[in-house]
């Protein structure tokens, strides 16, 4: 079965505009013989038809084919158009038309310049969306200066190559081109965004992929995968990660943190993955408040230490845990980015896993969760698992995924 491409932002700005300047030649021809056919009827007003007239104004009583009464405003002007000089003509123009639901000439001409200045605005708008920065020709290598640059081809690299993002910086449009082969480096204090503007663009990775080392990662659009049996992304040594559009999928982890790195999800996939969407290591941090995490062999997210804060997006269908919890810290709250739903954690093989039954972890609830919130819980040991639900949620954001357990509260309002 064929599947349709999405839209684009251009298809949709582009083709709004299109169909608003179609409307407004439709109503401008309207325009135009409508005016005609009062032209025409100047000479044939009939006597009795006429209820008033004064200062101009002429009051008539309705026509067979538009029985409104309605006021129209005798107009003089100079026709240069007829033969043996410049005439004198008269026009009559509605000046308050009574019929509902139709408007008059003037109120046609104006919702005509309306559309046109939108138009002309839609127009703007999809030249502000063209790519922006130097045009990327070569097929063969990415650039090696720092800049702002959009891939007019594909581009190869062979031989399990390392670009190494230059100093200074890159933005890469992908341009909806895909880029194949060598591992991107990022290292301290460099910075590289990548975005797709005809969000179609893909990178394969042939060997290591993209390595955050103290770097800073911006992810836009696009999708990130692999040949290789290796993770993605992978983020350490204080380096920072920042995810909010586009696609990860196809490698044994979508993103891997280490080394006190940190990682921010506001929008996104992080999708089907063979063993696990995002681990956490090394007192690393990752904070998601949107995008999905799904569809993965083992864990969402595999927190082994460190913290993890949600506060949006969602976790689903995973084939273990949606949050495999077994040390460091877990925050909870409903403050999901622009468009993003409220933190979900359902229909996972386990929701949030609690599997540390020594140290007795407990997930922290920061602010107030909406009706909207739905956190499902699994526990090594049943116990209490929140600190600071009191008056901020319910039972209702919980459920047990063992349908022997029952979600209560406490007297202290915790739930249990």
């Amino acid at each position: 079965m064929a599947v349709l491409p999405p839209l684009t932002d251009d298809f949709v700005i582009n083709g709004g505009f299109a169909a608003m300047t179609l409307f407004s030649i439709i109503l401008t021809i309207y325009l135009i013989r409508y005016r005609a056919k009062l032209d025409r009827a100047e000479n044939r007003i009939e006597p009795d038809a006429v209820l008033w007239m004064k200062d101009n104004l002429m009051r008539l009583s309705s026509s067979e084919e538009n029985p409104a009464v309605f006021t129209v405003r005798k107009l003089r002007y100079w026709d240069l158009r007829k033969r043996g000089g410049a005439r004198l003509c008269s026009l009559f123009v509605p000046a308050a038309r009574q019929q509902k639901g139709r408007p008059g000439v003037l109120g046609q001409l104006c919702l005509v310049i309306m559309l046109a200045a939108a138009g002309v605005m839609c127009g703007t708008r999809g030249s502000a969306l063209a790519q922006t920065g130097t045009a990327w020709s070569d097929s063969i290598t990415l650039p090696g200066a720092a800049g702002t640059y959009y891939l007019t081809t594909d581009v190869t690299i062979g031989g399990g190559g390392i670009w190494p993002v230059p100093s200074g910086g890159v933005t890469l449009d992908l341009n909806g081109h895909n880029v194949t082969g060598c591992q991107f480096r990022i290292n301290s204090g460099v910075t590289l965004t990548v975005k797709d503007t005809k969000n179609s663009g893909e990178i394969t990775f042939e060997t290591w992929p993209i390595a955050v080392n103290g770097g800073s990662f911006h992810f836009e659009g696009g999708t990130l995968t692999t040949s290789n049996f290796s993770p993605i992304v992978v983020v350490k040594d204080n380096g920072n990660f920042y995810m909010s559009g586009g696609t990860i999928t196809g490698g044994s982890r979508g993103v891997y943190l280490q080394n006190q790195s940190h990682f921010a999800m506001t929008g996104g996939k992080i999708i089907n993955n063979d063993s696990y969407g995002v681990v956490i290591e090394g007192n690393s941090t990752a904070e998601i408040s949107g995008g999905e995490i799904s569809g993965h062999g083992y864990d969402g997210i595999r927190a082994v230490s460190g913290r993890v804060t949600m506060s949006g997006g969602s976790i689903t269908e995973n084939s273990y845990s949606g949050i495999y919890y077994r040390d460091g810290e877990l925050n909870l709250s409903d403050a999901p980015a622009a468009g993003a739903p409220h933190p979900t954690v359902t229909g996972n093989g386990s929701n949030v896993y609690i599997a540390n039954a020594v140290n007795d972890l407990r997930i922290n609830v920061n602010g107030s969760l909406s009706q909207s919130a739905k956190i499902g819980i699994s526990m090594a040991k049943p116990g209490v698992f929140t600190n600071g639900l009191n008056n901020r949620g319910t039972t209702a954001n919980f459920s047990s995924d063992d349908s022997s357990y029952d979600v209560c509260l406490t007297a202290a309002g915790e739930a249990t």
